[in-house]
């Protein structure tokens, strides 16, 4: 599946290929058709202001 990650906050966001994990006991899978992300976390990511 891919995933958007920080690495590091003083660069560009990657987009990784990460495997499926399975749900536990008790657990569900969702799938998820849409997300968004916070305009405040973009700028954190890309200026490292966490």
């Amino acid at each position: 599946m891919k995933v958007a990650v920080v690495h590091d906050f003083r660069k560009p966001l990657s987009i990784d290929d990460i495997p499926k994990s399975e749900p536990g006991p008790g657990g569900v899978v969702v799938k998820v058709e849409t997300c968004g992300v916070c305009h405040t976390d973009i700028h954190a990511a890309y200026e490292g202001l966490i």
